[in-house]
């Protein structure tokens, strides 16, 4: 099943993007039968072992990710809506699976970009039919979950300028001022002593503080890329904060991140 699998990606392995073209096209075959198989052997290997066997745990992860990706390709030329939400719905799942994997008192902390853990439902994300892990994860666990928003008004940020581009050092303009962003840094600057960086709880915070920042705004989100001179169409959206986070973390000048310094990986087991 595996090389039944591996047989069938062989071409489209430089460039998957092809891949889901020619299927969509109807050029060729999907793969999708070949990984379903061989995550179903996978899934009857792991009853028949032990639930703390990492290196199949690895396995089926690794599989899960194949069959993610194939959907992906397949469904990104008929809509931008659906194959945002294959990525976060895998994105959910692969926290479900860890956290069943390590037991019932185990915890997580996952660290991404806002557009994906801020709950997509109190956005404009979710007026057009997108969800991301923020949402899914607040439906699945509730209170359980608590999400961090974090925000900022100017500085350097770590992005390209197209896709597969090379990563750049980039001057992040100052927000907008009919934005969330620019109402913060107000506050920012009205508290010289929190030296532009503060939390502010949403969700435990004052009723008054959260009708507040329910009301409609513009946010904006870099991710991937950073497009100054289109700013305003490729990175702004209208948002409810209050609804959207538990809480913000706010650093009015932020600095771009930068790779630690390398490790040595003793072992490739999640």
């Amino acid at each position: 099943a595996a090389r039944e699998a591996q047989d069938c990606f062989h071409p489209w392995l430089t460039d998957p993007a092809k891949y889901g073209l020619s299927v969509w096209r109807q050029q060729t075959e999907s793969c999708r039968e070949n990984v379903m198989e061989l995550l179903s052997k996978l899934h009857d290997d792991r009853l028949k072992a032990s639930t703390s066997d990492r290196k199949l745990l690895s396995a089926v992860q690794n599989i899960r990710i194949v069959e993610s990706a194939e959907e992906y390709y397949r469904v990104m030329y008929d809509s931008n809506v659906e194959s945002w939400n294959v990525r976060d719905q895998h994105m959910f799942e692969t926290i479900k699976n860890l956290l069943d994997h390590h037991g019932p008192d185990s915890k997580i902390i996952v660290w991404e970009h806002n557009s994906h853990l801020g709950n997509a439902a109190a956005t404009q994300m979710g007026r057009i039919g997108e969800f991301n892990v923020g949402q899914l994860c607040r439906e699945y666990f509730g209170d359980e979950c608590y999400s961090v928003g974090f925000m900022t008004n100017t500085g350097t940020v770590a992005a390209a300028s197209r896709w597969e581009g090379e990563m750049e050092i980039k001057n992040l303009k100052p927000a907008r001022e009919d934005s969330f962003e620019n109402l913060l840094h107000e506050a920012s600057a009205k508290a010289p002593e929190l030296y532009g960086s503060y939390f502010l709880p949403l969700k435990l915070g004052s009723e008054k503080l959260r009708e507040e920042l329910k009301r409609p705004r513009l946010e904006r989100a870099v991710g991937v890329l950073y497009l100054p001179e289109s700013e305003r169409q490729s990175h702004y959206f209208s948002a409810s904060l209050s609804e959207q986070f538990d809480e913000i973390c706010w650093i009015d000048k932020t600095h771009a991140v930068h790779a630690m310094k390398e490790i040595e990986v003793t072992s490739t087991a999640l």
